[in-house]
């Protein structure tokens, strides 16, 4: 995916040379020389041996400044077309395979008919199997390759519309995946358009395909800022002491609420969850999120290591066709026993977030989703790890709120700072693991300073862990299929 690419940084002292993506080059002049209808040119003086620019015509200037406007709203538009369509899509996979939208129950599968849960998660990740035996015989372009600086190169729609869908087969039957990574792929892909249709330079380009990634997720969610700050944190991390940094900001944040208006038409602006109302209780509400962070500090590594490990199997191209499902019929296995396992983690924080459990249910959903999702990426399913690891994050604040006997207002805020501490973890990305958290679950504000506590915790811990190793601590730095 494109999440781990390196943003250029400028020069923090020397505004005039930064570039204006699409619009100047780096003298600050506008970018004319590979416009054949530029009049621009340099030609030596009378007399004189040094030469000169002509003055840019007015008209080139909007011209280029309206087609810069065009292709930034048309990218906010098109991915949250795209993020709204596939989640309807993805609903219908879920009816199609379970007979119901299992995804909005607390109860998970455990409604759905034997021969179903069974079945459903098989077949789903056979066609997976198909399409990704299928595609991974050849060279396959990634998101994060054709953002490279060096040598970018095109998607291919059809590759990453079979891609998508596949994620989606096997996600919406079951296989414990998310679901996010498909509208990234697919808004990525309509931004790359709408690049090429507004002659846009290659700085310009990448911003707008790195602010669909984030736009797509956002749209997905509903959640905009999270998805602006996924775009700036994992893919471009923008230097803020420059102008460019700055106006990679500000097409991310409109590119990412664009989506999400967008995304209005299909989702109502309703949120992902509805958690049961929060309360705290004093100093030993801060104390728990305290402990809280040192204990994410363990599982978020943790996951990270074992979902690394999974990634790494890669089995080969041909043999996919029974390895995913193989782990489909694991998966199915493992649902048996817990039902919130399937899918991409919302039914298990559905279920943490309205229902005061046992500490034995809650260290089952921890160990049962870990184990699903690894099985998942060891049988070569490609998906998303966002909401498995907020799954696997929350488990970890129900945990440690019963073993302290928290009300159950206190468990639920500590579910959301659970859930945060641990996304923070395996993507190396704090800023956008708290915001993902709370806009999904829009709790009252005073969680907000308990999940940056935990946050911060866990990631001062990590830093100060990894302070030998850089780059393993570094903000973006998840590790990617």
């Amino acid at each position: 995916m494109a999440d781990g690419d390196q943003a250029p940084r400028g020069d923090a002292h020397d505004e005039r040379k930064i570039p204006i993506p699409g619009l100047t080059d780096a003298d600050g002049r506008l970018e004319h020389a590979k416009d054949p209808r530029s009049t621009a040119s340099s030609a030596p003086r009378k007399g004189a041996g040094v030469t000169s620019d002509k003055p840019i015509p007015l008209s080139h200037r909007l011209r280029h400044t309206v087609m810069v406007v065009m292709a930034i709203l048309l990218t906010g538009a098109s991915s949250g077309v795209i993020g709204g369509l596939l989640g309807r899509i993805n609903i219908a996979i879920e009816v199609l395979a379970f007979g119901r939208h299992v995804s909005a129950s607390t109860s998970g599968i455990g409604e759905v008919t034997f021969w179903r849960r069974l079945c459903a998660p098989v077949i789903g990740a056979a066609m997976a199997g198909l399409a990704w035996g299928f595609l991974r015989r050849r060279e396959v372009v990634t998101v994060r390759t054709t953002l490279d600086a060096k040598q970018p190169r095109r998607l291919d729609p059809l590759v990453q519309l079979i891609d998508a869908f596949a994620q989606l087969i096997i996600v919406g039957s079951g296989s414990s995946l998310g679901r996010e990574a498909a509208p990234r792929q697919l808004a990525a892909v309509s931004a790359q358009w709408v690049a090429e249709v507004c002659e846009a330079d290659f700085p310009l380009r990448r911003t707008l395909i790195a602010s669909a990634t984030g736009a797509g997720l956002a749209a997905v969610y509903n959640v905009p800022f999270a998805g602006a700050l996924y775009a700036l944190e994992l893919t471009l991390r923008p230097n803020p002491r420059t102008r460019q940094g700055w106006q990679q900001i500000a097409i991310c944040t409109t590119v990412s609420l664009l989506a999400t208006a967008m995304a209005w038409l299909t989702n109502h602006n309703a949120p992902t969850y509805t958690p049961d109302p929060v309360s705290t209780a004093g100093w030993g509400t801060w104390g728990r999120a305290t402990l809280l962070g040192m204990a994410v500090l363990l599982v978020g590594p943790l996951a990270d290591m074992v979902f690394s490990h999974a990634k790494r199997v890669n089995p080969k191209a041909h043999h996919l066709y029974w390895t995913v499902p193989l782990g489909g019929a694991i998966v199915a296995g493992i649902a048996l026993l817990v039902p919130q396992v399937p899918g991409n983690g919302q039914i298990m924080m559905g279920t943490l977030l309205g229902t005061r459990l046992t500490w034995q249910l809650a260290a089952t959903f921890l160990v049962a989703k870990l184990l699903a999702t690894s099985v998942s990426l060891t049988s070569g399913a490609a998906g998303g790890l966002l909401t498995p690891s907020l799954a696997i994050g929350g488990s970890t604040g129900a945990l440690l709120g019963v073993l302290t006997g928290a009300t159950s207002g206190e468990t639920v805020a500590l579910v959301i700072a659970g859930a945060a501490g641990v996304l923070a973890m395996t993507q190396r990305a704090p800023l956008f693991a708290i915001a993902f958290a709370l806009e999904l679950t829009r709790p009252k504000s005073i969680v907000i300073p308990l999940v940056a506590v935990t946050v911060g915790i866990a990631w001062a811990g990590w830093a100060l862990i990894t302070s030998q190793d850089h780059r393993h601590g570094a903000v973006g730095r998840a590790p990617r299929r």
